[in-house]
Formats: structure tokens, sequence, C-alpha cells
């Protein structure tokens, strides 16, 4: 995720993951453990990091999501590992973009996007 573009979305996000991880995370092999879509308002999605000894610990952390105007998802499995995550502006929206190694893939487009660590995980 360029962290540039991601600051400009959620400035608090930004400043929690790094504060957490004492770096920007990497998305390569994370595993996408759960995803909540709804008509309105607020949906999510779950990433457990992959291991890396460079973090103290890594919580599973949520992307939420206001108000989603489009997505596209492909190849739902029972593990789904992602190759990289990567966040862009499109028409005034962020689109959060989904690079699969093995299982889902594709974007979800949305108002605005939040990073939160999950407690206990």
């Amino acid at each position: 995720m360029d962290k540039k573009v991601m600051a400009e979305a959620t400035p608090s996000s930004i400043d929690m993951l790094e504060q957490h991880f004492g770096c920007w995370p990497s998305f390569h092999d994370a595993e996408l453990l759960e995803i909540h879509l709804a008509r309105k308002g607020q949906s999510h999605l779950v990433v457990r990091l992959a291991e890396n000894p460079n973090y103290k610990n890594r919580p599973d952390l949520k992307f939420i999501f206001n108000n989603v105007s489009d997505l596209e998802l492909d190849d739902f499995s029972s593990q789904n590992i992602l190759f990289d995550m990567h966040l862009e502006e499109s028409e005034g929206r962020w689109k959060l973009l989904l690079s699969p190694s093995y299982g889902i893939g594709g974007y979800v487009v949305a108002e605005d996007i939040t990073i939160m660590a999950l407690p206990g995980s």
C-alpha cells in the first residue's frame, strides 16, 4: 500500500499502524479472514498479517469501508492469501485493491476507509 496516499485518506489509521508495528507493515502473504458487505453504511474486511520478525506483535487488522459504491471479488476460498494490497484514490473515493496469491482477489471502492487493530488477536 502506498503510505503517502493512505495517509491522505485516513491519517489516524496510518499513525496507529506505524506506532503499533514500528513501521508501515507489509501485506505480502497476509490472510483475508473475514468479509462483511452491507448495501448501506459500513462494510469491512479483516486481515491477518504474515509472521514477520520485525513486528513486535501482529494483531488482525480491520478495514472499515463507509458507503461501498463498487466492488469486484473473485475466487473466495477456504484460505485467502494476498500477494499485496494497494490503496488509491478513484474519482473522489478510495479503492482498495486485493492482489491474490491464493484465493480471493479484486477491489472495493468506498467513500472512505478506516483501519483499526483488533484487540486480543
